[in-house]
């Protein structure tokens, strides 16, 4: 078969998407509604196995194969000899091939692991430890403004600055909780704007959330990588770097910017976030993100430029995996810009 065209293969797992995903999203989240979800050994062995869909190349023994098609990402690749018939999945959906990929379970990035290194000196940089209130911290992600609207803002997260409460106004930390912020102090401004969660099984496409905080508290600067001079979508195969308040420096390369994942919150809430961006870390590192990453930045360099192309939310338990939503959704559906 000739290699299918990127409208095809879009086509394809939309429909995908409607037969087989949808239905498996909403046992994910009637699982996590009866405060009884299946444990890994138990669901490797059923439909909530099944935890994403995305367009990308085929895997064999860890190795990309150049060839196209619909992915299909799963907590644990069981041998489809293990599996009963009706667990096994296509082979190809309207002549394109379908491919079976792990990622373990998917979970949102905020931590109460502490960094010793959290406290910074004011005016500081984006990439260091941030939080809503009680939240467990997070990583502030850049300085962004507000057309028309005098003020200094900040992006990050809506579980890491607003903590998935879709009612409260809470003060905002650096450090965040979990790096041992909270005194007066340490209190940097309030949530502004956010864009709430859906649980109900309902798509969403950004995890995002802006602080405004007070004026000469932070610097338009990334820890270790420097300004940011604007966003652009980006590509399959992009090389990719982060800096967040638990890991630091990390580099990856985008492997899906069609991803549909369900994630895992805290409260046992899960949530289908579609049309994501999909990091493999490089090597040699294990991991692109760690627990304590969410609402870094994602940026890739075009020229001598560094541009944003990301908002990090969450990992997989497997192969290292990341999650990020597409910075110019995250920048169109707060109406915001970065501060550039």
């Amino acid at each position: 078969m000739a290699t299918p065209t990127a409208e095809e293969l879009r086509d394809a797992k939309r429909e995908l998407h409607r037969s087989l995903f949808q239905p498996i999203v909403k046992e994910h989240v009637e699982a996590a509604s009866t405060g009884r979800p299946a444990r890994l050994a138990e669901s490797a062995r059923s439909r909530l196995n099944v935890v994403g869909i995305g367009i990308g190349e085929k895997v064999t023994r860890r190795s990309f194969t150049g060839e196209e098609g619909l992915k299909v990402y799963v907590q644990v690749k069981v041998p489809e000899k293990d599996l009963p018939a009706d667990l096994v999945l296509p082979k190809s959906l309207d002549g394109i091939p379908v491919d079976v990929e792990e990622c373990g379970q998917t979970w949102a990035l905020s931590s109460c692991l502490a960094n010793p290194r959290a406290r910074q000196d004011r005016p500081f940089p984006a990439g260091v430890s941030v939080g809503g209130g009680n939240n467990p911290a997070g990583t502030l992600g850049y300085m962004v403004r507000k057309p028309g609207i005098q003020g200094t803002f900040i992006l990050s997260n809506y579980h890491v600055l607003a903590n998935v409460d879709p009612t409260r106004v809470l003060p905002v930390f650096q450090p965040g909780r979990g790096d041992g912020g909270l005194s007066q102090n340490d209190r940097i401004g309030q949530l502004d704007a956010r864009i709430p969660i859906d649980f109900s099984g309902a798509e969403n496409r950004v995890d995002a959330a802006v602080a405004r905080v007070a004026d000469g508290s932070v610097r338009a600067m990334l820890c270790a990588i420097g300004t940011i001079g604007g966003a652009l979508d980006a590509e399959r195969d992009d090389a990719v770097r982060m800096f967040g308040k638990q890991s630091g420096p990390s580099k990856g390369q985008i492997v899906d910017v069609d991803c549909d994942i369900v994630v895992k919150y805290r409260g046992r809430r899960q949530a289908l976030f579609v049309d994501q961006l999909r990091i493999l870390p490089a090597r040699p590192s294990p991991v692109f993100a760690r627990h304590g990453d969410s609402g870094s930045l994602v940026v890739v360099k075009r020229g001598p430029a560094k541009l944003a192309c990301g908002l990090l939310f969450a990992a997989g338990g497997r192969n290292g995996t990341a999650f990020a939503n597409p910075i110019r959704s995250v920048l169109n559906e707060l109406g915001v810009e970065l501060a550039i």
